[in-house]
């Protein structure tokens, strides 16, 4: 006997008009729970003021509520007002919210690194029949040290509160420090890679060969150490491209005039997801020197591209790449170590096409959308 339709509420930080970072894991869920006979709405915060109270997107309603806070900020006059203002909004938002949720009825209410969401959310699930599950994702785990201490507290109790908490990878639900104390309800429920997008936009990458690696321009994306190990690696007779733009710009433009490599290595800037899968098809190979990533989308990214991958053996990395089989993997936060891999993978032609293979095929078997949504069905059942 086939299982009943669910009805699923999804709680992300936020949900606009584009696509990137959560917005495109919620999007891609929120269709397949559909494509898969659910039924799925969208609840989100209201900020800015100037977006639609209600909207549909993508074929999904989305609902907008202005999640007032109560984290004090740091003290200030105009911090002060900002603060009363959202005591005195907090009983209509609440309001809102507990009258939008009996309407839908959900039987999951299913949170994506809420932010202030989470003490509606908690609130809720003290008033109202249905089973929570918290979805973990990185930044909300790791900025949760530097968090009020009310934020705190109010993360903790909704974790309590939920049926099931999930992580996009093994790496992170360890690093939340939350396995003991969410013993038989903590899943790991992989994201997935966007399909390849159509090209809308003109790019035609360089015709001589080069290496392409991209990504937000932070410290712990590692592209320093990436620059490092070009310079290291020597007589490649290769360029190296960077796609992303960040704090870390104006550092690594120093850093690649310092090295003598002006000639060679380029900062592209921001690009969309047409021009980045353009640029990664291009390439002789990929390279994700990350320091830290709690799963590490762009590597799929750029398997899905069907080029080889050379990534850091850290996060969630070793949970996508199979050492040797989809990719290649060094050393995190060595410059040698990157050196080494980028010069042994170009210098073998037939392994970087073998790993390229390997890895698209992966990409498109077991990191689709359609398997993550099935991943987080599984513990929608569960609970």
């Amino acid at each position: 006997m086939p299982a009943r339709p669910l009805k699923i509420v999804l709680v992300p930080a936020s949900y606009l008009p584009c696509v990137g970072g959560l917005q495109t894991a919620i999007r891609y869920l929120a269709q397949e729970f559909q494509a898969a006979g659910h039924r799925v709405e969208i609840v989100t915060n209201r900020y800015p003021r100037s977006l639609s109270a209600y909207e549909e997107m993508d074929g999904v309603p989305v609902h907008r509520i202005l999640f007032a806070g109560l984290s004090l900020p740091p003290l200030s006059a105009t911090n002060l007002i900002k603060y009363i203002a959202q005591v005195g909004l907090l009983p209509i938002s609440l309001a809102r919210w507990l009258i939008l949720l009996r309407r839908l009825r959900p039987d999951i209410l299913n949170v994506h690194f809420a932010g202030d969401a989470c003490g509606y959310a908690w609130i809720a699930s003290r008033l109202l029949d249905f089973k929570l599950v918290v979805s973990l994702h990185g930044e909300d785990v790791r900025t949760l040290p530097r968090q009020s201490s009310w934020r705190r507290w109010v993360q903790g109790r909704l974790l309590d509160r939920s049926h099931a908490v999930t992580a996009c990878s093994a790496f992170l639900l360890k690093e939340s420090g939350l396995e003991a104390s969410l013993q038989g309800k903590a899943y790991v429920t992989h994201n997935g890679v966007s399909p390849l997008p159509p090209e809308t936009e003109s790019v035609e990458p360089p015709p001589h060969p080069y290496l392409f690696a991209v990504g937000r321009l932070v410290h712990k994306k590692g592209f320093d150490l990436l620059v490092s190990a070009f310079r290291q690696a020597g007589g490649l007779e290769r360029h190296l491209y960077i796609g992303g733009d960040g704090p870390e710009k104006r550092r690594l433009e120093a850093l690649i005039g310092q090295s003598g490599l002006s000639e060679r290595v380029h900062l592209l800037g921001r690009l969309s997801p047409p021009q980045v899968y353009r640029w990664m098809q291009g390439a002789e190979l990929i390279i994700v020197p990350s320091r830290d990533e709690p799963f590490g989308i762009v590597v799929l990214e750029g398997m899905l591209a069907g080029r080889a991958v050379l990534a850091c053996r850290t996060g969630g990395i070793p949970e996508i790449i199979e050492h040797g089989r989809t990719g290649w993997l060094v050393e995190a936060g060595s410059a040698e170590a990157l050196a080494e891999g980028i010069a042994r993978l170009l210098g073998a032609p037939d392994e970087r096409e073998r790993l390229g293979k390997a890895g698209l095929e992966v990409a498109r078997t077991e990191f689709t959308w359609r398997q993550a949504a099935a991943r987080y069905l599984d513990v929608f059942r569960k609970v």
